[in-house]
């Protein structure tokens, strides 16, 4: 079994006990809310930085 199969199983598994699955980018943007605001604009940099060019 690969790598990315055994964690797709994981993943599936954790859904079907409720778990929410996320991406790290959703989880920075929920937290932002406003990308206006202060903290907003703290976390746009990360959000750049975590997306692959």
């Amino acid at each position: 079994m690969r790598w990315k199969d055994a964690d797709d199983i994981a993943l599936r598994r954790m859904e079907r006990a409720g778990a929410d699955i996320t991406s790290t980018n959703q989880v920075l943007a929920e937290l932002a809310a406003d990308w206006a605001s202060p903290s907003g604009q703290k976390v746009l940099p990360i959000m750049f930085d975590l997306i692959p060019a």
